[in-house]
């Protein structure tokens, strides 16, 4: 578990971190997202249905519809949902938060796992959604019908990091320093605490990426990588546009 491959390529070029990328394309996110919006404000009169139309129009792009049918058909939301924000305090929180526990889990098992955790835990967080859709649709009718946030993949991030190792402490400065098991209850406590008493399904979906960040330890444990496949691709992918090496004329005579 203790694979601390600092220099693979998932970091392009050791200049930027797969943690700044998943940063990186949540702001991007939400900034594209409020220009959008901004353009619906200035093109509909005060009062002219601009939620409605931005919703259906241009968020629903991004976010998770909880049917079955509408998030099949735009399928990229099941994981898109897990970089869209609307509120500029939501993106601050959660990328503080994403910030924290990749920071740890880098520091633990090395860069290659993170985006591939994050890609599980925002489609653990997904299939949530789509299931309790299923069984209960009433439960979103008081909503906008549409699902997004982050807090799903920082979950599952920090799951995975408290267990690897629960009793890692930062902060060594403060007495001996703070468990990471205490950091991660304490945001557990904040999520639910501040999350909307409208929408209790967002729990369900903390708990699912909580859950798949766990399993993707306990798995790799056992010897079961279950993001192996796109480090593997995404090495291919860049191998295609690095030169090939020179390869020697003696090494292609055959010995006789």
């Amino acid at each position: 578990i203790a694979d601390r491959d600092y220099d693979s390529k998932l970091n392009i070029g050791n200049k930027l971190s797969p943690l700044v990328m998943l940063v990186g394309i949540n702001t991007i996110i939400f900034v594209a997202l409020s220009f959008a919006r901004a353009i619906c404000v200035l093109k509909f009169p005060e009062g002219g249905g601009v939620d409605a139309y931005f919703n259906e129009n241009i968020l629903s792009l991004t976010a998770l519809n909880p049917s079955f049918n509408a998030a099949i058909s735009k399928f990229w939301t099941l994981i898109s949902f897990s970089f869209t924000h609307l509120n500029v305090w939501d993106l601050l929180a959660n990328m503080i938060w994403l910030w924290v526990f990749g920071f740890l889990f880098i520091d633990l098992t090395g860069s290659r796992r993170i985006i591939p955790l994050a890609i599980y835990g925002a489609i653990a967080g997904a299939i949530s959604i789509l299931i309790l859709s299923a069984i209960n649709p009433a439960i979103f009718a008081q909503s906008n019908s549409l699902f997004y946030g982050s807090g799903s993949v920082v979950m599952a991030i920090a799951a995975a990091a408290i267990t690897i190792n629960p009793k890692y402490k930062i902060f060594p400065f403060l007495s001996g320093g703070i468990p990471i098991w205490v950091l991660g209850t304490l945001y557990l406590v904040l999520t639910l605490a501040t999350t909307p008493y409208q929408a209790p399904y967002y729990h369900l979906s903390y708990i699912a990426g909580a859950f798949m960040g766990f399993l993707y330890i306990f798995l790799i444990r056992k010897g079961i990588d279950l993001g192996g496949w796109m480090s593997q691709a995404y090495d291919k992918f860049l191998n295609l546009y690095e030169p090939k090496q020179n390869v020697s004329v003696n090494s292609l005579v055959k010995e006789t």
